[in-house]
């Protein structure tokens, strides 16, 4: 059993200092406003094997990518008021530049290509990092429509909301199909975790 759980408010500080980031411009923004306007449930539970007589993707294999000299995109700095989060502006410019060659990388070690992916289930992380998504890995027009609806629905809550885009596939698309799903989330790091997963 594997549990994952985003804890977004866990960034909460206690001060009266100026903002630091664009989720502290207001008392009560140390929550972000996609915090308290989100109607999702940012963590899920992941049972294998015996574990559970639901039926559900096949994970085929997992990718890990870190990318050097990139602590400065993506992570928290740790304050004595708490944690301040880091979001850089350059992540879309980085998914562009290194989404493609990573992925295919992923999917080489198994003889796919992009064209063989029928599923694309991608960290919503901003609309910004879902064009750059499309543009990086040549997706037609609407390949990314459940990805913009997570955001559109529940706002971006961190690498976990590609859950609430597998939660709508799983709705949309039956199992049992065959069809290759390309499971990929960003992080902290900075860095990409991805599952090759068939339907």
């Amino acid at each position: 059993m594997h549990l994952s759980a985003d804890l977004d408010s866990i960034h909460r500080r206690q001060t009266n200092q100026p903002a630091w980031n664009a989720f502290e411009h207001s008392p009560h923004a140390h929550l972000g406003p996609r915090l308290r306007r989100r109607r999702g449930r940012p963590f899920a539970v992941l049972m294998t094997g015996d574990e559970t007589e639901t039926a559900g993707v096949e994970v085929l294999d997992t990718r890990s990518t870190f990318w050097p000299n990139s602590l400065d995109v993506m992570g928290w700095n740790v304050m004595n008021t708490g944690l301040q989060v880091v979001f850089s502006q350059s992540i879309p410019q980085i998914v562009k530049e290194r989404a493609k060659d990573n992925l295919e990388g992923f999917l080489g070690d198994h003889k796919l290509t992009l064209g063989d992916i029928a599923h694309f289930i991608l960290h919503p992380g901003g609309a910004k990092v879902i064009e750059a998504y499309e543009s990086a890995l040549g997706l037609v027009k609407g390949t990314l429509a459940y990805c913009r609806q997570a955001l559109r629905d529940f706002g971006n809550m961190s690498s976990v909301s590609v859950l609430f885009v597998l939660a709508e596939h799983l709705k949309q698309f039956s199992l049992g199909s065959g069809k290759y799903g390309l499971i990929s989330a960003l992080g902290p790091g900075f860095c990409a975790e991805s599952l090759l997963v068939r339907f």
